[in-house]
């Protein structure tokens, strides 16, 4: 995957290991193996324009498996149909939490919604994942992660 993503935008292997500071044979090892170490690996995202890398590699690690959802490449329009299926209902499932969690317990008889609610909650996390990694692959330039700009310009 690491080689199909830089060949998308360096189809020179020197030109990619040059801009990412590392030595070709270096990035040729990390194509092979499919990883790098975290650094490289969220420059390679940023360098081939492929957000969905820093994901893929968190996927090897035991703490990033359970923060980071699996996400794949999609089409935008059906992430956003995924994403928007899965947040109907949740501003319903967000008051029925807090009233359970009302009294600071989880009472016998709330349990069951309790799990069918965080079932939910994992789905739409998964899908907002999906949908941002999705249209950061798909508007490198136009969606990045610096704040916007807050100059006092005057029209």
């Amino acid at each position: 995957m690491l080689r199909t993503c830089r060949k998308s935008m360096f189809p020179n292997i020197a030109d990619a290991a040059e801009k990412l500071n590392v030595a070709e044979r270096t990035l040729r090892d990390y194509e092979a193996k499919g990883t790098a170490p975290p650094d490289i690996m969220d420059r390679m995202a940023t360098l081939f324009r492929k957000p969905i890398l820093r994901y893929l590699y968190c996927g090897y690690c035991v703490i990033g498996q359970k923060i980071h959802p699996e996400v794949a490449e999609k089409h935008l329009t059906d992430a956003l149909m995924r994403l928007n299926n899965s947040v109907v209902g949740i501003d319903v499932d967000c008051k029925d939490m807090a009233l359970i969690l009302d009294d600071g317990i989880i009472a016998e008889d709330e349990k069951s919604r309790t799990i069918e609610i965080m079932s939910r909650l994992k789905t739409a996390k998964q899908r907002i994942a999906e949908f941002v990694v999705n249209i950061e692959t798909r508007f490198p330039n136009e969606i990045t992660d610096q704040p916007p700009s807050t100059s006092n310009k005057v029209c």
